[in-house]
């Protein structure tokens, strides 16, 4: 039988505890969502509301249709992960770090990130990317991504 030493037994006893408390409590997002500002109806008009994105199967449409030169509005929304999740956004290739305001609810599971741009017509086609990271656990990131329809804005005549 091996014998070990008492400072090499409490070193691997200290790193098995280490690892055990750090990744018992960590944990990767579990569903990130683009969710799209909702045109309000008459009745609600002084409702601000979010939607996810949706077709009539159930399952995320990946286009969104924008006017270029107006103002657009997204969220998006992590839950599950420990410690919150970080968001990121992207237009194609392109890190959107501007007008973007993050909140995490009082628990710290889930994390909503609201972003506000003007797409121009060169957007037509890029896709718009949410990633949720928790950095402590890397290679676990989610993202979510729609696709960008960007038309003219027309002019109404006078």
């Amino acid at each position: 039988m091996k014998k070990y030493c008492v400072p090499r037994i409490a070193f691997m006893l200290l790193t098995f505890l280490t690892f055990f408390l750090f990744f018992s409590h960590a944990v990767r997002p579990l569903d990130v969502k683009i969710l799209t500002k909702s045109t309000p109806t008459i009745s609600s008009s002084k409702v601000t509301s979010f939607s996810s994105v949706s077709s009539s199967s159930g399952h995320s449409s990946p286009a969104i249709v924008l006017a270029a030169g107006s103002k657009a509005e997204f969220q998006c929304r992590s839950i599950g992960s420990r410690p919150s999740a970080q968001i990121s956004w992207w237009l194609g290739p392109e890190r959107l770090s501007s007008n973007v305001r993050d909140s995490v609810n009082e628990d710290g599971n889930a994390t909503i990130s609201t972003i506000t741009f003007v797409p121009d017509l060169e957007d037509n086609g890029k896709m718009l990317t949410c990633r949720a990271d928790n950095l402590p656990m890397p290679h676990t990131a989610l993202k979510d991504e729609k696709l960008l329809n960007v038309h003219c804005k027309f002019l109404r005549g006078r």
